[in-house]
């Protein structure tokens, strides 16, 4: 079982998974991670869970200063290894993007879903908030974006 954590500006998503499906997942407020409040929120997930401990864990992050509390806490706490989504540590696919930092690790995730669910998909976005993966049928003219084929992330203008 492995923990993964989204942590927005807002709210942070924590979630319990194994190899098939999330098995609980709780939310709470981003700010319990620098106020030293986010362990209870982590501990009821594994109440929910039905565990003591997580394999490892995975998170995204666009408020990079609670990235060193979230790894700390997990480390301290229950000697979980965190591991931050990022153009650099995603594997399964391979980037082609001429400023790979700058695809969020919410696009890197659904790139991996997309050649998960079928190989070529595109991510669809309002602003930065993902709506969520579309087949190349229902692809419309668009600025931009980033396309996932054959394993592949790259620019892509339709």
């Amino acid at each position: 079982m492995v923990l993964l954590v989204d942590i927005g500006n807002t709210h942070t998503h924590a979630a319990a998974a194994d190899a098939e499906r999330v098995v609980a997942d709780v939310t709470f407020p981003s700010e319990a991670i620098s106020l030293g409040q986010a362990e209870p929120h982590l501990a009821k997930l594994m109440r929910l869970a039905k565990r003591d401990s997580f394999a490892g864990a995975v998170f995204c992050s666009v408020v990079p200063r609670l990235n060193s509390p979230l790894k700390q806490l997990l480390r301290k706490r229950w000697n979980c290894p965190a591991l931050q989504l990022t153009p650099r540590t995603v594997v399964g696919i391979g980037i082609d993007y001429s400023k790979p930092g700058s695809i969020g690790a919410d696009r890197l995730a659904n790139a991996i879903a997309g050649i998960r669910s079928g190989g070529c998909c595109r991510s669809e976005s309002i602003s930065t908030a993902v709506v969520g993966i579309v087949q190349p049928s229902q692809l419309a003219a668009s600025s931009p974006k980033l396309r996932v084929s054959s394993n592949r992330v790259t620019a892509w203008s339709a």
